[in-house]
Formats: C-alpha cells, structure tokens, sequence
C-alpha cells in the first residue's frame, strides 16, 4: 500500500465563553428597609478559568427589570438604593434583570431575571390596652386589661399597686 507523512502543526486558540450561571441568595428583603440594606449575595460561574467577574443591573423589557431603580450593585452585594421605597402594598415582589460579565476579549454577559419577595414587617402595637375592670381597696387600685401587658419585667393581664391618697381622690373617707 501507498502511504504519505507529512508534519502538521495545530494552533488551538481559546476562546472566551460567555458566563453559564448567575444566583442570587436571598430570602427576601422586608417591607421599608432603609437603603444600603442587604437584599442578597450574588454569585455567578463561568467556563474560563481566571475569569474577572462583574455584577450589574440590565435593562430588559420593562416587565423584568421593573424594580431595577430600587436596587444597587456594590461588589456581589444588591443592596437598597438610597432614596428607593421598598413598599410591600406597591410591590410584593421586586423584579429584577441582573447581568454578569467576565474580563474576556470581547467581554461577554450572561443576564437573569429574578423576582425578590418584599416581606410584610409587623407594625409595632400602637393600640394601647383597655381597662376591662378596676377595684380600689383602700389605698390599693388594681386594674384588669383586654391584652397582657408588661408589669416590672413580668407579662400579666391584672395590674395592682398602692397610691397615697388615693381614697381622698375618688370621694372615700
């Protein structure tokens, strides 16, 4: 048979590839948290090794990027922008686009769409306890509640304590 040798020489380039991946952990930012809170950490992967990665907010269709003003970037942090209003009764979730691009020649992005829960914040009980009955035994008033109250570091529903001339202020000899 007939046969032919000849040296090849190969030139293997590699090329960058865009990132495969972007997350973002996060249970939920509550409802009027003041700005610089921390929404979440945002991690990302991508299939050249040594890559620089670089977080950012895209803009999308209107829809997915929605809440993007609410929100900043700071390294892998997304935090509450300055002046935003992270209101639950306008917005129960923040939708969001968030992009990652590496260092590569070109550089190349890979972009997410994530909807972060606004979680409702309890207000603080600013209804006072009703007085549901009262006894005054001499210079002694006790007084019954609807709820429990705090009564020297101790939750109870009935208040008692002494008060000087107390049966002179309510007409009793």
């Amino acid at each position: 048979g007939l046969s032919f040798e000849r040296a090849v020489t190969l030139s293997v380039n590699n090329l960058n590839e865009a990132p495969t991946e972007l997350n973002l952990s996060s249970s939920g930012i509550l409802d009027s948290s003041p700005a610089g809170t921390l929404i979440g950490t945002l991690s990302a992967s991508d299939p050249d090794a040594g890559s620089n990665l670089v977080f950012s907010l895209a803009n999308g269709n209107g829809s997915n990027d929605a809440d993007n003003g609410l929100v900043t970037i700071a390294g892998n942090e997304l935090r509450v922008k300055a002046g935003a209003s992270i209101d639950r009764l306008t917005n129960p979730v923040l939708d969001l686009l968030l992009r990652v691009s590496d260092n590569g020649n070109p550089s190349l992005s890979f972009n997410r769409s994530v909807q972060v829960p606004v979680i409702f914040r309890p207000l603080e009980d600013s209804v006072a306890p009703t007085i549901t009955s009262s006894t005054v035994l001499g210079n002694s008033i006790t007084l019954q509640f609807n709820e429990k109250i705090q009564s020297s570091g101790i939750s109870t529903t009935t208040f008692s304590t002494r008060v000087a001339g107390l049966s002179r202020k309510i007409g009793r000899a």
